[in-house]
């Protein structure tokens, strides 16, 4: 019989800007409003079940199942793609939870680790996977965060989200177009390192870097409260960065890794007065850097892992900003 395949035309995800005020209900279609137009085809959500049986239970009489009870029900997202400004500060407004925005017309959203609560502000994600399936995942946190750049090109995202379990399917009246963003560009990044308040620009060195934030969310499950998460539990938020330099003539890199030099590195993109990306990391030391070879040339593998990521003082030990005309992240619908 023929039928009609579905292609990737028929993908749809559209996001909110908007946090739950209430757990396990999902936003309303008037707060779905950001449809990013370059998402990975490949990006779909999950929804998975565990049941209870009797398959290893004896007094059967014979080796088979005979009872099969569903005990709970388990949702997680993972997306990628290029990155353009608006969804810039979307990410990593639900990653690191905390956000103030500043500034008229053009808007700076400085972002921190959210350290007031344990429970994650959640959101909601419609999906139109296929021409007949057409759906809310509500609930959704981000656990994992990942940008990174090379030398041309937009930069790129990873995002990993885990959910409660709940779902609601339907469509939606009216799904909002693709917004045409502006991609933040590998072309338009600015990479500096040096001492903490001094760093100086090494641009012309970097191959390509990236930056992770392993957020430690958890779905949190207790006695009493179904096959559902009740809410999203905070941990320990950890950052992680590395980079592919060119070795040059006069060494820059060995040394920091030999004498244990604090460092400030950044990373910033500008890809338009509204189109911007800051990534700080103010006091850090280098945990491992290794020479090798890319072709022709000798390259530096850097990297810095958590125990190396420095909280001194009052700065964060990590500082992201994102410059755009979105108005607000995080309002509460």
């Amino acid at each position: 019989m023929p039928f009609e395949q579905q292609t990737v035309e028929a993908r749809n995800i559209t996001l909110s800007t908007n946090k739950q005020n209430a757990f396990g209900t999902a936003l309303a279609d008037a707060a779905m409003t950001l449809r990013p137009p370059i998402i990975d085809p490949g990006s779909f959500a999950n929804i998975k079940k565990e049941w209870y049986s009797n398959l290893q239970r004896g007094n059967k009489g014979h080796q088979w199942a005979t009872v099969r009870q569903e005990i709970g029900r388990f949702t997680d997202f993972q997306m990628g793609g290029d990155l353009d400004e608006v969804l810039a500060g979307w990410l990593c407004a639900f990653a690191f939870m905390d956000v103030t925005t500043t500034g008229a017309g053009v808007k700076t959203h400085a972002f921190k680790p959210l350290v007031s609560s344990n429970q994650a502000p959640v959101t909601t994600i419609y999906f139109e996977d296929t021409a007949d399936l057409k759906y809310k995942m509500q609930d959704l946190a981000i656990a994992e965060l990942e940008i990174s750049g090379s030398d041309r090109g937009p930069l790129q995202f990873r995002a990993s989200m885990v959910g409660s379990g709940r779902h609601t399917d339907g469509a939606m009246a009216a799904p909002v177009a693709s917004a045409v963003g502006t991609l933040l560009m590998g072309n338009d990044t600015d990479f500096l390192i040096g001492p903490s308040g001094a760093a100086v620009s090494i641009k012309e060195q970097i191959r390509n870097w990236s930056v992770t934030f392993a957020i430690g969310v958890v779905p949190h499950r207790a006695p009493g409260g179904g096959k559902f998460a009740s809410f999203m539990r905070l941990q320990e938020f950890r950052t992680r960065f590395s980079a592919t330099i060119s070795a040059k003539n006069v060494d820059n890199i060995r040394t920091l890794l030999l004498n244990d030099t604090l460092q400030e590195v950044q990373i910033n993109t500008n890809s338009g007065a509204a189109a911007q990306l800051n990534i700080k990391y103010p006091n850090i030391y280098l945990s491992a850097a290794q020479i090798g070879v890319d072709g022709m040339d000798q390259v530096w593998q850097i990297e810095t892992d958590e125990q190396a990521m420095m909280k001194l003082g009052a700065s964060d030990v990590v500082q992201v900003s994102v410059l755009n005309n979105q108005t607000t992240y995080l309002v509460g619908a």
